[in-house]
């Protein structure tokens, strides 16, 4: 897709007010993932792992990248009231088909753990709502990611 982290990083100083966009995107992103592995109350290691594979997958960074971006958006999420500054940040710069990549993730996160809770079904539903994706977008992201890789789950999770 494109690789964020790597203008992130990379950045000039003339550069660091879009970088600066560009890592609040990122983390608005993460904080999603890592708010929908918290929904049960519980997070699984599957479910980590899988955080940090959606990330991978809309951002394409390496995992040295990653860890810094995760103790960002953890910050930032004990740190907010709710979800609405963060589905500011993700409307504002991401196309309607990298808003469906995320929310596929967002599935991939939920099934991590092989378990679909209510809270984590309805968290879904708001994120969906937040980004501006439909009841019908959020049903189909779902279903895709139901019907891909191993065990149902993309890239082999769950087995």
């Amino acid at each position: 897709m494109f690789d964020l982290f790597s203008k992130i990083l990379g950045k000039d100083i003339g550069e660091e007010k879009a970088a600066g966009e560009d890592e609040s995107v990122a983390i608005a992103t993460a904080v999603f993932l890592i708010e929908i592995a918290h929904a049960d109350s519980r997070v699984h290691h599957l479910e980590e792992a899988a955080v940090r594979d959606g990330l991978k997958a809309v951002f394409g960074s390496s995992c040295k990248d990653i860890d810094s971006l995760l103790q960002k958006a953890h910050k930032a999420r004990e740190e907010s009231f709710d979800l609405y500054q963060f589905s500011k940040e993700i409307n504002g710069y991401f196309e309607h088909e990298d808003k469906t990549l995320i929310l596929e993730n967002i599935w991939c996160v939920v099934y991590a753990d092989g378990i679909l809770d209510k809270y984590e079904e309805a968290l879904v539903r708001k994120i969906a709502k937040l980004m501006r994706l439909s009841h019908r977008e959020m049903i189909q992201a779902k279903l895709k990611v139901l019907g891909e890789g191993s065990n149902g789950l993309p890239g082999g999770l769950g087995g």
